[in-house]
Protein backbone atom coordinates (compact mmCIF):
# COMPACT_ATOMS: atom_id res chain seq x y z
CA UNK A 1 0.00 0.00 0.00
CA UNK A 2 1.48 3.30 -1.13
CA UNK A 3 0.22 6.88 -1.02
CA UNK A 4 -0.23 8.19 -4.57
CA UNK A 5 0.61 11.77 -5.52
CA UNK A 6 -2.11 13.30 -7.73
CA UNK A 7 -0.94 16.93 -7.92
CA UNK A 8 1.56 19.29 -6.32
CA UNK A 9 -0.48 19.35 -3.08
CA UNK A 10 -2.89 16.39 -3.24
CA UNK A 11 -2.22 12.77 -2.36
CA UNK A 12 -4.55 9.78 -2.45
CA UNK A 13 -3.95 7.97 0.84
CA UNK A 14 -6.83 5.50 0.90
CA UNK A 15 -9.59 3.91 -1.13
CA UNK A 16 -10.99 0.64 -2.40
CA UNK A 17 -8.49 -0.12 -5.16
CA UNK A 18 -5.14 0.82 -6.66
CA UNK A 19 -1.76 1.29 -4.93
CA UNK A 20 -3.29 3.37 -2.10
CA UNK A 21 -6.06 0.83 -1.36
CA UNK A 22 -6.97 0.48 2.32
CA UNK A 23 -10.19 -1.58 2.35
CA UNK A 24 -12.69 -2.87 -0.21
CA UNK A 25 -15.49 -0.80 1.38
CA UNK A 26 -13.56 2.48 1.61
CA UNK A 27 -14.23 5.66 -0.32
CA UNK A 28 -11.32 7.79 -1.46
CA UNK A 29 -9.25 9.46 1.26
CA UNK A 30 -7.15 12.49 0.36
CA UNK A 31 -4.27 14.36 1.96
CA UNK A 32 -3.78 18.03 1.06
CA UNK A 33 -0.15 18.73 1.95
CA UNK A 34 2.06 21.73 1.15
CA UNK A 35 5.26 20.22 2.52
CA UNK A 36 4.77 21.72 5.99
CA UNK A 37 1.10 21.46 7.00
CA UNK A 38 -1.88 19.51 5.77
CA UNK A 39 -5.45 18.36 6.20
CA UNK A 40 -7.18 15.09 5.42
CA UNK A 41 -10.44 14.71 3.54
CA UNK A 42 -12.57 11.67 4.42
CA UNK A 43 -11.44 8.59 6.32
CA UNK A 44 -13.05 5.44 4.91
CA UNK A 45 -14.98 2.90 6.95
CA UNK A 46 -12.39 2.58 9.68
CA UNK A 47 -11.62 -1.01 8.70
CA UNK A 48 -8.40 0.16 7.02
CA UNK A 49 -7.52 3.00 9.37
CA UNK A 50 -4.06 1.73 10.32
CA UNK A 51 -3.05 1.54 6.66
CA UNK A 52 -4.55 4.96 5.98
CA UNK A 53 -2.77 6.64 8.89
CA UNK A 54 0.49 4.90 7.99
CA UNK A 55 0.22 6.24 4.44
CA UNK A 56 -0.41 9.76 5.73
CA UNK A 57 2.64 9.50 7.98
CA UNK A 58 4.75 8.25 5.06
CA UNK A 59 4.07 11.55 3.27
CA UNK A 60 4.10 14.02 6.17
CA UNK A 61 6.64 12.32 8.43
CA UNK A 62 4.55 13.27 11.48
CA UNK A 63 0.77 13.20 12.01
CA UNK A 64 1.13 16.26 14.23
CA UNK A 65 1.65 18.33 11.07
CA UNK A 66 -1.92 17.46 9.97
CA UNK A 67 -4.33 20.09 11.24
CA UNK A 68 -7.66 18.27 10.84
CA UNK A 69 -9.76 15.59 9.20
CA UNK A 70 -12.58 17.04 7.09
CA UNK A 71 -15.61 14.84 6.39
CA UNK A 72 -17.59 15.41 3.20
CA UNK A 73 -20.62 13.48 4.49
CA UNK A 74 -21.67 10.99 7.14
CA UNK A 75 -21.96 7.77 5.12
CA UNK A 76 -19.80 5.01 6.54
CA UNK A 77 -17.46 4.61 3.57
CA UNK A 78 -16.38 8.24 4.06
CA UNK A 79 -16.79 8.80 7.80
CA UNK A 80 -16.52 5.45 9.59
CA UNK A 81 -12.85 6.02 10.39
CA UNK A 82 -13.52 9.24 12.33
CA UNK A 83 -13.16 7.51 15.71
CA UNK A 84 -9.77 6.10 14.70
CA UNK A 85 -8.71 9.56 13.55
CA UNK A 86 -9.70 10.98 16.94
CA UNK A 87 -7.64 8.34 18.71
CA UNK A 88 -4.68 9.37 16.54
CA UNK A 89 -5.06 12.95 17.78
CA UNK A 90 -6.78 14.53 14.76
CA UNK A 91 -9.59 17.08 14.96
CA UNK A 92 -12.69 15.76 13.17
CA UNK A 93 -14.69 18.43 11.32
CA UNK A 94 -17.86 18.29 9.24
CA UNK A 95 -21.18 20.00 8.66
CA UNK A 96 -23.45 20.41 11.69
CA UNK A 97 -25.51 17.38 10.58
CA UNK A 98 -22.41 15.27 10.01
CA UNK A 99 -20.74 16.28 13.27
CA UNK A 100 -23.86 15.43 15.28
CA UNK A 101 -24.34 12.05 13.58
CA UNK A 102 -20.69 11.16 14.21
CA UNK A 103 -20.81 12.22 17.86
CA UNK A 104 -23.93 10.11 18.37
CA UNK A 105 -22.78 7.14 16.30
CA UNK A 106 -26.22 7.43 14.66
CA UNK A 107 -26.56 4.48 12.29
CA UNK A 108 -30.15 5.41 11.38
CA UNK A 109 -29.49 8.99 10.25
CA UNK A 110 -26.39 7.91 8.35
CA UNK A 111 -28.42 5.16 6.60
CA UNK A 112 -25.92 2.54 7.79
CA UNK A 113 -28.71 0.30 9.09
CA UNK A 114 -30.41 0.42 5.70
CA UNK A 115 -27.14 -0.06 3.78
CA UNK A 116 -26.07 -3.00 5.96
CA UNK A 117 -29.46 -4.63 5.42
CA UNK A 118 -29.03 -4.18 1.65
CA UNK A 119 -25.63 -5.90 1.76
CA UNK A 120 -23.61 -2.75 1.05
CA UNK A 121 -21.48 -3.43 4.18
CA UNK A 122 -20.67 -6.62 6.08
CA UNK A 123 -23.37 -7.67 8.55
CA UNK A 124 -21.02 -7.22 11.50
CA UNK A 125 -19.83 -3.74 10.53
CA UNK A 126 -20.63 -0.86 12.88
CA UNK A 127 -19.53 2.78 12.84
CA UNK A 128 -18.22 3.81 16.28
CA UNK A 129 -19.02 7.33 17.53
CA UNK A 130 -16.49 10.14 17.32
CA UNK A 131 -17.40 12.15 20.45
CA UNK A 132 -15.33 15.24 19.69
CA UNK A 133 -16.55 15.81 16.11
CA UNK A 134 -17.27 19.49 15.55
CA UNK A 135 -18.51 21.91 12.92
CA UNK A 136 -16.04 22.90 10.22
CA UNK A 137 -15.51 26.63 9.64
CA UNK A 138 -16.49 28.09 6.27
CA UNK A 139 -12.82 28.73 5.52
CA UNK A 140 -9.85 26.75 6.78
CA UNK A 141 -6.26 27.99 6.44
CA UNK A 142 -3.33 25.62 7.00
CA UNK A 143 0.24 26.25 6.01
CA UNK A 144 0.13 28.03 2.65
CA UNK A 145 -3.23 26.56 1.65
CA UNK A 146 -6.88 27.62 1.92
CA UNK A 147 -9.94 25.34 1.77
CA UNK A 148 -13.54 26.53 1.69
CA UNK A 149 -16.55 24.43 2.70
CA UNK A 150 -19.47 24.58 0.24
CA UNK A 151 -22.93 23.33 1.24
CA UNK A 152 -23.79 20.46 -1.12
CA UNK A 153 -26.93 18.56 -0.02
CA UNK A 154 -28.57 16.19 -2.48
CA UNK A 155 -26.75 12.88 -2.18
CA UNK A 156 -27.54 13.19 1.53
CA UNK A 157 -28.26 15.88 4.10
CA UNK A 158 -25.29 17.80 5.45
CA UNK A 159 -23.02 16.97 2.52
CA UNK A 160 -20.11 19.38 1.94
CA UNK A 161 -17.80 19.92 -1.02
CA UNK A 162 -14.38 21.32 -0.19
CA UNK A 163 -12.78 23.86 -2.54
CA UNK A 164 -8.98 24.11 -2.51
CA UNK A 165 -7.76 27.46 -3.83
CA UNK A 166 -5.37 27.04 -6.74
CA UNK A 167 -3.57 29.79 -8.72
CA UNK A 168 -6.02 29.45 -11.63
CA UNK A 169 -9.23 28.42 -9.86
CA UNK A 170 -10.42 25.81 -7.37
CA UNK A 171 -9.98 22.07 -7.06
CA UNK A 172 -13.17 20.49 -5.72
CA UNK A 173 -13.24 17.52 -3.32
CA UNK A 174 -16.73 16.39 -4.20
CA UNK A 175 -17.35 13.36 -1.98
CA UNK A 176 -20.39 11.62 -3.48
CA UNK A 177 -21.86 14.76 -5.05
CA UNK A 178 -20.16 14.66 -8.45
CA UNK A 179 -17.95 12.30 -10.48
CA UNK A 180 -16.07 12.61 -13.77
CA UNK A 181 -18.32 12.70 -16.80
CA UNK A 182 -21.02 14.61 -14.94
CA UNK A 183 -22.25 11.57 -13.04
CA UNK A 184 -23.97 11.84 -9.66
CA UNK A 185 -24.88 9.41 -6.86
CA UNK A 186 -28.61 8.93 -6.34
CA UNK A 187 -29.74 6.33 -3.81
CA UNK A 188 -33.06 5.13 -2.40
CA UNK A 189 -32.43 6.60 1.05
CA UNK A 190 -34.58 9.10 2.99
CA UNK A 191 -32.31 12.13 2.63
CA UNK A 192 -31.32 11.83 -1.04
CA UNK A 193 -33.18 14.86 -2.41
CA UNK A 194 -33.20 15.66 -6.12
CA UNK A 195 -34.37 19.26 -5.72
CA UNK A 196 -31.50 19.97 -3.29
CA UNK A 197 -29.11 18.13 -5.63
CA UNK A 198 -30.13 20.42 -8.50
CA UNK A 199 -29.50 23.53 -6.39
CA UNK A 200 -26.11 22.17 -5.32
CA UNK A 201 -25.01 21.55 -8.89
CA UNK A 202 -26.12 25.05 -9.88
CA UNK A 203 -23.91 26.49 -7.11
CA UNK A 204 -20.94 24.35 -8.13
CA UNK A 205 -21.32 25.37 -11.78
CA UNK A 206 -20.48 28.93 -10.74
CA UNK A 207 -17.11 27.90 -9.28
CA UNK A 208 -13.91 28.34 -11.35
CA UNK A 209 -13.21 24.61 -11.35
CA UNK A 210 -9.81 23.26 -12.45
CA UNK A 211 -9.91 19.72 -10.99
CA UNK A 212 -12.27 17.21 -9.37
CA UNK A 213 -11.31 14.79 -6.59
CA UNK A 214 -14.36 12.53 -6.16
CA UNK A 215 -15.19 10.15 -3.34
CA UNK A 216 -14.81 7.08 -5.58
CA UNK A 217 -12.83 6.32 -8.71
CA UNK A 218 -10.22 8.43 -10.41
CA UNK A 219 -9.65 12.17 -10.19
CA UNK A 220 -10.36 14.52 -13.09
CA UNK A 221 -7.23 16.67 -13.43
CA UNK A 222 -7.81 18.27 -16.84
CA UNK A 223 -9.44 21.69 -16.23
CA UNK A 224 -11.56 21.55 -19.38
CA UNK A 225 -12.93 18.11 -18.51
CA UNK A 226 -13.57 19.13 -14.90
CA UNK A 227 -15.56 22.18 -15.98
CA UNK A 228 -17.54 20.09 -18.47
CA UNK A 229 -18.41 17.52 -15.78
CA UNK A 230 -19.86 20.23 -13.54
CA UNK A 231 -21.72 21.94 -16.37
CA UNK A 232 -23.12 18.68 -17.70
CA UNK A 233 -24.63 17.67 -14.36
CA UNK A 234 -25.93 21.17 -13.68
CA UNK A 235 -27.55 21.56 -17.11
CA UNK A 236 -29.19 18.14 -16.84
CA UNK A 237 -30.76 19.03 -13.50
CA UNK A 238 -31.83 22.39 -14.97
CA UNK A 239 -33.88 20.41 -17.55
CA UNK A 240 -35.43 18.49 -14.61
CA UNK A 241 -33.63 15.32 -15.76
CA UNK A 242 -31.31 13.61 -13.24
CA UNK A 243 -27.78 13.18 -14.66
CA UNK A 244 -26.29 9.70 -15.18
CA UNK A 245 -26.18 7.83 -11.88
CA UNK A 246 -22.84 6.36 -10.79
CA UNK A 247 -24.74 3.51 -9.11
CA UNK A 248 -26.73 2.45 -12.20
Amino acid sequence: MTATRLSSRVWLVGGSDGPASTDAWDGNQYLVWDGERGVLIDCGTGRGSKAWLDQVASVTGDLRTVDALLITHYHADHAGGAAAAERAGLRVLGSPATAKALRDGDEQTTSLVRARRAGVYPANYHMPPAPSAEEVPHELRFGRSVLRAIRAPGHCDGHLVFALEEPDGVALFTGDTLFPGGRVSIQAIPDCRLDAYADTMHRLSRQPVVALYPGHGGAELDPGSAVESVRSASSSFARLVPPPNLLS
